[in-house]
Formats: structure tokens, C-alpha cells, sequence
């Protein structure tokens, strides 16, 4: 009965005298598995928290603002009218193509128009040689205006035009080249000398051709004032020249690429568009204003006395008058 009782009895482990240091892994005796050691658990992360916090209240101020500056403006404003708004989109679309247009003209009215031999290039008259005679002889030579270049169009204008070989001293100068025209002009004179211009000749830049102008006869004066436009001439002439007085009555207005003449003032009595008398006492004051209004000057034809200051034979100025050119 002893044996039995002794046998029933739970046996105790056996307590070990191993001594362990914190942090250390411990053996169960007699295994070579480690014992884990024994760690808190992992505190919660304050971070994340305060993230969260920060963006909910981002999402709220950024939502009241989005509610004050946007919706609630638009709901308190007074009601937009749709059909006003299209009149102020379909007005600044005509503002705009109006705009559009108007550069457009702009640009066509800064366009020079016309004959672009004239508006590109310059026409020179050049002479063949420095000594008698030679040097009254001249080449005419086309130059464009953007490169320099030049081209000789006639050789000779003795050869050309056969009335200048008349007198040695009997030649051409440059005298009016309008912009887009056909023609550019060169007048007829005696070099070396007091004579005016004796002749205009215009010259066609299409076919490189001089012609004599018909309208010559009415420069047999001093008094030639080209227009503004380079297409005109005003001028007056001695009604009677060989009686010497200077009794000029008579203004006209030669048109230089029609070659025709016109006359647009007429004077009676004693007056005079003649200052002084004929020939290189002859004296005008005729002038342009503008494109279309021609100012001239009307004397006393029976005041004619003379002047100390500058010893010329003067009239005496009755007034000064306008005439409007059509």
C-alpha cells in the first residue's frame, strides 16, 4: 500500500540555480530553444493623430471659404441677364473684328499704290564726260531704291531727243518724279546761263520713251511752281512779253502726265501777277498750300517804281488771293 500511494504522488520540477540577465534569451533546461523574452506593447503613434487633426481642419476653413468668397457672393449679386450678357460678347466680337479690319486697312493705306518703277527706283541723268561738250550730253539711269543698283536706259539724250543737238550748252535736268506714276519729267534748258526752262518732256518708264509736253509753250516765264503732288504746275506768263512791263493776267495749271492746260485766274485793269517787269525783272509770288488751294499775289501794273533797297522796278502789292483747284 505504501508503494502505491508513493507512486500516485505528482512529481515536482526541479528547480534550477541558472541565474538570468535581463535582456538576455533564456533556455528551458535541457532545450536548445531560446525563451523570448518578455517586451511591452508598442505605443500608439501620437503623429499620425495630429496629421489628421490638421487636415480636417484645412478641409473645413477651405470649405467656408469656398462658401463665402464664391457661392454666397454669386447667391447674394443681382440676377445676370443672359441676353445682356450676349450683346457684350457679340459687341467685343465686332470691337475685335473691327479691329481687324481696321489694321487691315491701315496697312493697304500705308501701301504706297501705283506703278512700282517709280515708287522702287530713282531716275538720274549722269553725264558722259567732264569736258566740252560732252558734258552737257547725258546717260538717264534707272537706281532701285533698296539695292543701289543701277541700269542705264538711254545711252544718250543728244542721240535720243535730236532737238537738243541744236546748241552745244542745250540739255535736260531732273524735274519732277511722282511717286506711282508712269512717267517721271526733265525740263529743257540752257546750261550756263540765266534763261529759265525752255521745254518739259516727260519720260515713260514702260517703254523708256521721251515725248515733248505740248504744255511747253506755257513756260515761256518765270513763274513755274510745281504742286505738292509732282503732278501739277502753276504758272503765268507776260500777256504781251515784247512790250516789256510785265502785264501778266492770266494763271494756269498745267497737268503734267495729261499734257493739258487749264486756265483757272484771270485779272483786268491794272492788275498784274508780275511784281517787276518781263524777262529777269519778272517777279512772282505764286505758291501751293496744299494739294488744292494755290495762294498768288495781284499788284498794281501803274505803280511801277523803283526800289531803293534792292534797285529793282517794284509794284505796289494790292492783295493776296486764294483759287481752289477742282
Amino acid at each position: 500500500m505504501n508503494e502505491i500511494n508513493n507512486s500516485s504522488q505528482t512529481p515536482k520540477p526541479q528547480q534550477s540555480n541558472q541565474k538570468f540577465t535581463p535582456g538576455e534569451p533564456r533556455y528551458y533546461q535541457g532545450s536548445s530553444y531560446p525563451e523570448k523574452p518578455y517586451s511591452q506593447p508598442p505605443k500608439k503613434s501620437r503623429k499620425r493623430i495630429w496629421i489628421l487633426v490638421v487636415v480636417l481642419i484645412l478641409l473645413v476653413v477651405g470649405s467656408f471659404c469656398y462658401w463665402y468668397f464664391f457661392i454666397d457672393n454669386r447667391g447674394t449679386s443681382q440676377p445676370v441677364d443672359v441676353n445682356q450678357e450676349l450683346d457684350e460678347d457679340k459687341d467685343s466680337d465686332i470691337s475685335d473684328s473691327s479691329e481687324e479690319v481696321g489694321s487691315e486697312v491701315s496697312k493697304s493705306e500705308s501701301k504706297p499704290e501705283g506703278n512700282v518703277l517709280t515708287i522702287g527706283y530713282e531716275y538720274k541723268l549722269e553725264s558722259l564726260g567732264t569736258t566740252f561738250p560732252e558734258i552737257y550730253d547725258k546717260k538717264l539711269v534707272r537706281i532701285s531704291k533698296t539695292t543701289g543698283e543701277k541700269e542705264v536706259l538711254v545711252q544718250s539724250i543728244k542721240t535720243e531727243i535730236s532737238g537738243l543737238k541744236a546748241k552745244d550748252n542745250l540739255t535736260l535736268m531732273e524735274y519732277a518724279a511722282p511717286s506711282g506714276s508712269d512717267y517721271v519729267f526733265f525740263a529743257e534748258i540752257l546750261s550756263d546761263t540765266d534763261a529759265g526752262m525752255s521745254a518739259l518732256y516727260s519720260f515713260n518708264v514702260n517703254t523708256n520713251k521721251f515725248k515733248k509736253l505740248d504744255i511747253s509753250k506755257y513756260l515761256e516765264t518765270y513763274c513755274v511752281e510745281l504742286a505738292p503732288d509732282k503732278k501739277r504746275v502753276a504758272t503765268a506768263s507776260d500777256d504781251n512779253p515784247s512790250i516789256g512791263k510785265g502785264l501778266s493776267q492770266k494763271l494756269y495749271l498745267l497737268d503734267l502726265e495729261k499734257d493739258t492746260a487749264k486756265q483757272i485766274v484771270t485779272l483786268s485793269g491794272s492788275e498784274t501777277l508780275n511784281k517787276g517787269i518781263s524777262g529777269l525783272g519778272s517777279m512772282f509770288d505764286v505758291k501751293w498750300k496744299d494739294d488744292k488751294i494755290i495762294e498768288y499775289a495781284v499788284y498794281n501794273q501803274s505803280t511801277l517804281a523803283n526800289n531803293l533797297s534792292t534797285g529793282l522796278d517794284e509794284k505796289q502789292l494790292i492783295e493776296k488771293r486764294t483759287v481752289i483747284i477742282d
